[in-house]
């Protein structure tokens, strides 16, 4: 498509003589282009501070119907009475008759900073926490067009159109799918407008309501994350899973997934309760609830907003100390009985099987026969710290500890290993340096172990 303009020309409005200068093209649709342009008043005194605007430029002649002038004539108007600082400002609007075609422009103001999608593009990774800001911001401007009476649907979320810039602003722009028309479902307008992969089923049918543009929300995220179309990530039946793509904390991820539920019935109600258990979720990652350890279990767990601690007493007989046991009883009694057997002399026999015997219980003792009935393991963890140590009765054998992390890393990560083995262990990595810890507990015990520690260093890493 040709440009309608160059750099350097002036656009101007013929009831007004307000004139635009074209500095660069923005952007090029299939009917339309926008360009950033700054003012030129027709005396300097009207407009010294010559002002950045986007003004979007559109052919009749190539909308190819009427639809489509309908759809402008809509999001002119509607942008004609919005007022809200994540939207940009409406300023001017005209049209002009040219050489066999008629141009229609409006003028809004320029939005300074970079679309998700180019974020994205150039490599972008946000954090948990830029999402959730992200999602917090773009549902507030969804509150304000959804209060209207009746409400105002977007129509056409997607990472294109909403805009980030450096200080964390985000701005919601395009409004060439808005609906104003807002009836029941038997009568409700309809016009088969949006991107495919951000649209919800509906949309595809024609339909819109406030909670489509959630589910337009909730793809648009998906992709910020992922860095993947919607498209190109798999489904099953009509839900998008994008739960292998990512690895984000519980709260968010179920977030997510009722934003971009199929059913509209089964997504969040409005906007505003969308941010609401948004902001609710992130405080109850923060709570003192604990899943508990396995009903059996002897495992002690105390847990604040800021620690874990985490108590493993000694297990006593269980099947991981029961074969030490054996093998120490067995050593015990077989050993002996072989220096018997083997020994010419039965004096430095029974020397020798005594001092057999007692080295085999004391290489059980070692191996953990005593740490299995008089010892136990104390975890402890906050903001800042973990501590970890082995103890026999009071006594402290060994003791570890380090720093929890930062605000932008976390160096402590906690995993069970060796699972395909008949033993396994809970291994603490800490900047190269591996423990292993928690042998004699069940693997049930383990695992609950490595998950509630994980959890707790994924709360910390989110609040901070």
């Amino acid at each position: 498509m040709n440009t309608f303009y160059q750099a350097g020309d002036c656009i101007t409005n013929p009831e007004t003589g307000y004139c635009y200068e074209v500095l660069a093209l923005l952007g090029q649709g299939s009917f339309g282009q926008t360009y950033l342009a700054h003012t030129l008043a027709p005396r300097p005194e009207q407009d010294p501070s010559r002002q950045q605007v986007a003004i979007k430029v559109v052919s009749l002649k190539q909308m190819g119907g009427w639809k489509e002038l309908e759809l402008w004539e809509r999001e002119v108007q509607t942008l004609g009475k919005l007022d809200h600082p994540g939207i940009p400002n409406y300023l001017d609007c005209f049209e002009q008759d040219t050489a066999g075609d008629r141009l229609f422009y409006l003028v809004q103001e320029r939005v300074k900073g970079k679309s998700l999608a180019q974020w994205v593009e150039q490599g972008w990774q946000p954090s948990e926490k830029a999402i959730k800001w992200i999602a917090q911001e773009t549902l507030r401007i969804l509150e304000y067009l959804h209060s209207f009476h009746p409400p105002i649907l977007h129509r056409d979320i997607k990472p294109e159109n909403l805009i980030l810039d450096s200080s964390g602003k985000v701005s919601l722009i395009d409004f060439g799918a808005v609906q104003t028309v807002y009836r029941d479902a038997d009568s409700v307008v309809k016009t088969f407008v949006g991107t495919l992969g951000y649209m919800p089923p509906e949309q595809y049918q024609g339909k819109s309501y406030p909670t489509s543009d959630l589910y337009s929300l909730g793809a648009t995220l998906v992709f910020v994350i992922t860095g993947r179309s919607p498209d190109d990530l798999p489904h099953k039946g009509f839900k998008l899973n994008f739960r292998p793509y990512t690895n984000l904390s519980p709260h968010l991820t179920h977030w997510l997934e009722t934003l971009l539920e199929p059913a509209r019935e089964d997504r969040f109600k409005s906007a505003a309760d969308a941010r609401m258990i948004l902001q609710q979720e992130a405080k109850i990652a923060q709570s003192v609830t604990v899943v508990p350890p396995p009903s059996w279990s002897r495992i002690k767990v105390k847990k604040t907003a800021n620690s874990l601690a985490i108590l493993c007493p000694p297990v006593g007989v269980n099947e991981e100390s029961l074969p030490i046991l054996i093998v120490g009883i067995l050593g015990g009694v077989i050993l002996p009985l072989l220096v018997f057997v083997d020994a010419e002399d039965m004096g430095e026999a029974v020397v020798q099987a005594i001092t057999y015997s007692l080295l085999t219980w004391i290489v059980c003792f070692c191996c953990g026969l005593l740490f299995a009935f008089w010892g136990s393991i104390e975890i402890t963890i906050n903001s800042q710290e973990f501590w970890l140590e082995w103890r026999i009765g009071n006594f402290v054998m060994k003791s570890w500890q380090g720093k929890t992390g930062s605000p932008n890393k976390i160096e402590l990560d906690v995993q069970v290993c060796d699972r395909e083995t008949e033993t396994t262990t809970c291994e603490l990595r800490y900047k190269g340096e591996v423990q292993t810890f928690g042998k004699l507990l069940s693997i049930e015990e383990q695992e609950w172990l490595v998950a509630q520690i994980n959890q707790f260093l994924a709360e910390q890493k989110e609040g901070s």
